[in-house]
């Protein structure tokens, strides 16, 4: 497993949880459309198996993602907390064990 792996199912639960969303557009800026969400889970999923994309970058998209995802309803504070927080702390876990 390569060292950032680990972040490939929170791209692809996001890109998920947006397939089966209505179309939805933040009418803030069209980089919080549906569409640009989905081009940005595709990028990143891509970087991280061809490892050309970093860590700090993919965790800003990913955080991102989930601000225009929570201001839209598809998902809340909380339940992303709950749902990151055991992948993030195995990750710093296993790289203690490095």
């Amino acid at each position: 497993m390569k060292q950032l792996d680990f972040l490939i199912p929170l791209f692809e639960r996001y890109q998920l949880i947006l397939s089966r969303s209505c179309q939805f557009d933040l009418p803030i800026h069209d980089k919080c459309s549906r569409d640009h969400l989905v081009n940005l889970c595709d990028v990143a999923i891509k970087g991280i198996r061809e490892e050309t994309m970093h860590y700090g970058k993919l965790c800003r998209w990913l955080g991102f993602m989930q601000g225009v995802m929570v201001a839209s309803g598809l998902i809340t504070v909380d339940e992303e907390r709950d749902f990151t927080r055991p992948i993030f702390r195995e990750h710093e876990n296993d790289k203690k064990d490095l």
